[in-house]
């Protein structure tokens, strides 16, 4: 049976919101380490990890860099507005269209879509970016976000991007990027490609 698939850890939800405060470059690094050690322990001894038998072992990342923390500008939609994106089970799935992000990164303005689970209150950036195929997984990362209504501004912290289960698992379904949400630079952040024990 296939699993449908969007968060794939929980501890990449937390403290998105409070590292934009933390003056203290180092400490920040830590806090993203000991989530990151978390999520290798979670995927090591948790019966819901998609990593089994031999394939256990720990997840690769780039280095943490702050500079990929950076504070986007939202624009709302004013009307609810659905959209289809394909899975990776050569699906479709729907999300609805909460908002376009814009930030400024690697010398360049970048917009993203910004979508929510229609079934729950998650929400989430789903990217494509210059990264895939050779570093990361060529479907694609998503990016957890923290979101209240009317607000004008949120931080997005490209280091917590991760991949989607169905990298580890194809027995999970995963939405695949819409292009529009390619960011035409290498989004060197967040988790790498896993290399699977043969």
């Amino acid at each position: 049976m296939k699993k449908y698939y969007i968060t794939s850890f929980i501890f990449v939800l937390i403290g998105v919101g409070i590292y934009f405060f933390y003056p203290n470059e180092q400490y920040y690094k830590t806090l993203i380490y000991k989530e990151r050690e978390e999520k290798n322990t979670f995927m090591r001894s948790s019966d819901n990890s998609p990593l089994k038998g031999k394939d256990l072992k720990k997840l690769h990342y780039y280095p943490v860099d702050i500079s990929y923390r950076v504070l986007s500008k939202v624009h709302f939609l004013k009307k609810k507005n659905f959209i289809e994106v394909m899975s990776s089970d050569n699906n479709t799935v729907f999300f609805e269209k909460i908002a376009s992000v814009e930030f400024y990164l690697k010398g360049k303005t970048h917009s993203l879509i910004l979508l929510k689970n229609t079934d729950s209150q998650e929400y989430f950036i789903p990217f494509l970016d210059s990264t895939n195929e050779t570093e990361t997984y060529t479907g694609g990362r998503y990016l957890p976000v923290e979101i209240k209504k009317n607000t004008k501004e949120i931080l997005l912290d490209f280091n917590k991007a991760y991949n989607p289960y169905c990298h580890y698992d194809s027995t999970y379904t995963c939405p695949i990027p819409p292009a529009e949400n390619f960011i035409q630079a290498y989004i060197r952040a967040g988790e790498k490609l896993y290399t699977f024990i043969h």
